[in-house]
């Protein structure tokens, strides 16, 4: 898993992407654990760049909006948890 952290790093920023993350701050529950990487898309570039390299890498990801109908384990998520920051109306990813 660390390659495939310098690999997003590389790719994504040093200053983006957060190893063992601490996601409970995307969730409004505040219920959680940690996210093996956590990244913020700030665009819909940026999400459709992020998902695209996790296809690539192999990586679990799961995206997040406004994090009021999710919860994620007390075991964590192993993989990137996305949190979608941008206002979208539509767009498709075909992997």
């Amino acid at each position: 898993m660390d390659e495939k952290y310098k690999l997003l790093i590389s790719e994504l920023g040093e200053n983006r992407v957060k190893k063992n993350a601490d996601v409970t701050e995307f969730l409004q529950t505040k219920l959680g654990g940690l996210a093996s990487f956590s990244y913020i898309a700030t665009s819909e570039k940026e999400l459709i760049n992020v998902i695209l390299i996790c296809h690539e890498l192999k990586i679990n990801f799961l995206i997040i909006g406004s994090g009021s109908k999710i919860a994620i384990g007390s075991n964590g998520f192993l993989g990137l948890v996305i949190k979608n920051i941008f206002i979208w109306s539509f767009f498709i990813v075909l992997l």
